[in-house]
């Protein structure tokens, strides 16, 4: 099972508060899989606090252009109208994390947010191409 992670973030967002996002929303997914890595918006890729929960986590960044979660924002649960506004889509967490899964992805849950942090989980059958 191929596993994504799917962060949106605060400006300036601490890693701990990222990382403690990543757990929770991995613990709620029950998750298991190769996870691929953490996939965001292009614009939060830079995040000093992403930059290190991703070295710490030992998962790269894969940053993602606003087409891309757009494809996806008809399958995400949570709508928020201020992220819809600033980003074109109701939850970058939720929307980056199906993007890399793949196009077969689920989400496992809505995001878990935590201090300024979102994070979601999709899972795939199959390996993405």
């Amino acid at each position: 099972m191929i596993v994504a992670l799917g962060i949106g973030c605060q400006k300036s967002c601490p890693a701990e508060a990222i990382e403690s996002a990543i757990h929770g929303a991995l613990a709620a997914a029950q998750a298991h899989g190769t996870i691929r890595g953490i996939f965001t918006i292009d614009g939060k890729a830079g995040e000093s606090g992403l930059i290190e929960a991703s070295r710490k986590l030992g998962l790269p960044i894969v940053p993602l252009g606003r087409t891309a979660l757009a494809a996806r924002a008809n399958d995400i649960i949570t709508h928020s109208p201020r992220v819809e506004h600033l980003f074109g889509v109701g939850s970058v967490a939720e929307a980056a994390a199906l993007v890399g899964a793949g196009p077969a992805s689920r989400l496992a849950g809505p995001r878990i947010t935590h201090l300024g942090a979102a994070c979601a989980v999709a899972i795939s059958p199959e390996i993405p191409s």
